[in-house]
């Protein structure tokens, strides 16, 4: 199961959409229609679409073959071509039920290959229904709105939406988009060695640990950087957070641009023994901002 934040949803359409075409409902003067993302496209929130997601897989009009006729010689030509690969999502039990009535008929023997061939390329997202209305006939025809048929069932709450694969189509496609882990990626300090003419400075060469961190299934199309003022006494809440599902901006109180003092500790290399506590109000690397407490940890003694 994949895990993706309401706020970040653009992150998600866009992660799919580099994967296959994505079709989603967005609102339009006519209503809710199904329309091929792009960024600033905004997923509608309506009960249904004005049209069922039936015509990515039936066209209203479609040309089945062309004819070519030489005197007395009649020669029909093939024109289907390979359809591409696309996703459909935040379709409803009742059209996901739909396309399994059609699958039924379509695809039993003599198979519709049109049908087939748009079928076998499209990847159902059915969105799950936490209030149906009493208009509904999802019990009707004993569909589960609460999970209904598709490749990947979404289940949406207040502030996330998770992403659960029913077939090998949709955990192919959830494959793409993120693992299912998560990973933090640190140090007990932030040494490097000096740059030739460079003089040495603990500020610059002591204080600049790397911190690394991803959410379960997040993905960003480049390395994401934040100047937070982040402090080793924050990872035990972090490993929690990710635990329950946060993404790498919802695992620390402290945001960039926020003022805070830092404790941390100098010692020397092979001269562990013997380290002298600093504090800083500024970056990591601020050597103006860092200043000597007095206070000494000499475990030689």
């Amino acid at each position: 199961m994949r895990k993706a934040a309401l706020a970040r949803l653009e992150e998600l359409f866009a992660a799919i959409a580099r994967e296959q075409c994505l079709y989603l409902p967005a609102d339009t003067p006519a209503g809710a229609q199904f329309r091929r993302w792009e960024p600033g496209v905004q997923w509608s929130q309506a009960l249904n679409t004005v049209r069922s997601a039936k015509d990515f897989f039936f066209p209203q009009t479609e040309n089945l073959m062309d004819f070519k006729l030489q005197g007395k010689q009649i020669d029909v030509i093939d024109t289907r071509s390979e359809t591409e690969d696309f996703v459909v999502f935040g379709m409803r039990g009742c059209d996901a039920r739909a396309l399994t009535v059609l699958d039924n008929v379509f695809l039993a023997p003599p198979v519709d290959t049109y049908y087939q061939n748009r079928r076998s390329h499209g990847t159902i997202v059915s969105l799950a229904c936490t209030r149906p209305q009493e208009t509904c006939f999802c019990a009707t025809f004993d569909i589960d709105a609460a999970d209904p048929d598709g490749d990947i069932v979404a289940y949406r709450t207040q502030d996330a939406l998770y992403l659960n694969a029913k077939t090998e189509k949709g955990a192919a496609l959830l494959a793409k988009l993120g693992g299912d882990d998560c990973v933090i990626i640190t140090a007990d300090h932030g040494y490097r060695e000096l740059l030739p003419g460079e003089k040495y400075s603990p500020a610059t060469h002591r204080f600049n640990p790397p911190l690394l961190i991803k959410g379960v299934g997040e993905t960003h199309p480049e390395m994401q950087t934040d100047g937070a003022p982040i402090s080793f006494a924050d990872l035990q809440e972090a490993y929690q957070r990710l635990l329950d599902g946060k993404d790498s901006s919802q695992v620390f109180d402290w945001h960039e641009g926020d003022r805070r003092e830092r404790r941390c500790l100098l010692y020397y290399y092979l001269e562990e023994k013997h380290m002298r506590e600093f504090v800083t109000t500024g970056d990591a690397g601020d050597a103006d901002s860092l200043h000597e407490t007095g206070v000494v940890f000499d475990y030689a003694r």
